[in-house]
């Protein structure tokens, strides 16, 4: 598991490393000096994701490589212009895609996104938004690495036993806007008449489009819809347990 592999490798960070874990840091290789002007110029790696440890242990599986150029943060005078492949978070992943489209056009790095999100429909999202890899966080080291090589030369990379979960995604009705609104009412416990009355519509018109989504996703039940939906991602279950807690 990957995110096993990298815990076991904290203990064996360099001590330069370690220091560069504690505080901003430059882009830098783990190249020997000697060896610079021997190889071609590393590719340089922003590593970022809003689990720390998960952050720390993924730069020190990409570290030893001396192809890689790790940078864990920017100085005042450094941007995103400098790096070539951004290995971070799913969120993280697509706003950032965005931004750098924005601000540095054909010119902007690489998104390896690396998650526990394996649902097809958040993997085409991902796509969709230009992202160039996916691996899951129980992937190996070597795969991170690979991932990292792969969109660094232009190429796409997605974890194998994923394409299967794509492939099915391609092959399922999709909901209109209309009917994702109310998978989400459904979700949260509403009946016919609170969804009627939440959209301004007949209760008719709310049993139909009910109707609907339970036939697109192959459901008997309404609570039935909603795991499936769950399980294929059209619902995030972080959103069932916020709306539970409020």
């Amino acid at each position: 598991m990957l995110f096993r592999q990298l815990l076991a490798r904290i203990d064996n960070i360099p001590r330069d490393l370690l220091r560069l874990i504690d505080r901003p840091i430059t882009v830098r290789s783990s190249m020997h000096p000697e060896t610079h002007h021997t190889m071609s110029r590393p590719i340089t790696v922003h590593v970022t994701h809003g689990e720390p440890l998960l952050e720390a242990g993924m730069a020190a599986a990409l570290y030893p490589h001396a192809e890689f150029a790790i940078v864990r943060s920017f100085a005042q005078h450094e941007s995103l212009s400098d790096v070539q492949v951004i290995v971070t978070g799913y969120s993280n992943g697509l706003m950032m895609r965005t931004e750098t489209l924005k601000a540095l056009g054909h010119k902007a790095p690489a998104i390896l996104i690396v998650t526990p999100y394996r649902q097809g429909r958040q993997i085409r999202t991902a796509i969709e938004h230009g992202i160039q890899g996916y691996i899951l966080q129980n992937a190996t080291s070597d795969e991170l690495v690979a991932g990292v090589r792969a969109v660094a030369q232009g190429r796409r990379y997605i974890t194998p036993s994923l394409v299967a979960e794509i492939a099915n995604s391609l092959t399922q009705s999709s909901l209109t806007v209309r009917e994702g609104g109310i998978l989400h009412l459904l979700a949260k416990g509403h009946s016919n008449k609170a969804i009627a009355k939440a959209l301004d519509i007949s209760m008719n018109t709310a049993k139909a489009h009910v109707k609907t989504i339970m036939r697109k996703l192959d459901s008997v039940t309404r609570t039935q819809a909603v795991v499936t939906a769950m399980d294929r991602g059209l619902i995030d279950d972080r959103e069932l347990f916020n709306t539970a807690a409020n």
